[in-house]
């Protein structure tokens, strides 16, 4: 199985995933699946440590999620400071308006 990798859900596996399920109060629904293109001659694909999703339900409502991979040797502080430049970046393009074009939505 290649999803989630074990820099996302844990090694082993099945523990990891169930220590994360007791500690993150949401699905995590797209975040960290594979994003890319697969064709007849190949493909690439990554996993997506940014993700966003709209809501349009009652209002507009957008979930910013980004992530770091956890491995040996990783720096949790280092990892948080990662996690944190991700999260400003992702929305600093959604409040200033650059996607405006693309969504719909309104400044």
């Amino acid at each position: 199985d290649l999803h989630p990798t074990p820099a996302v859900g844990g090694k082993p596996l099945k523990d990891g995933m169930t220590f994360i399920r007791a500690r993150e109060p949401f699905d995590r629904g797209f975040f960290a699946a594979p994003c890319g293109v697969v064709s007849s001659g190949g493909g690439e694909l990554a996993v997506s440590l940014r993700s966003a999703l709209v809501e349009r339900r009652h209002g507009s409502k957008v979930h910013v999620m980004a992530g770091a991979g956890l491995i040996d040797g990783s720096v949790p502080k280092d990892e948080w400071n990662e996690i944190r430049l991700k999260m400003r970046q992702f929305v600093g393009t959604l409040s200033d308006g650059r996607l405006a074009a693309y969504s719909g939505a309104k400044r």
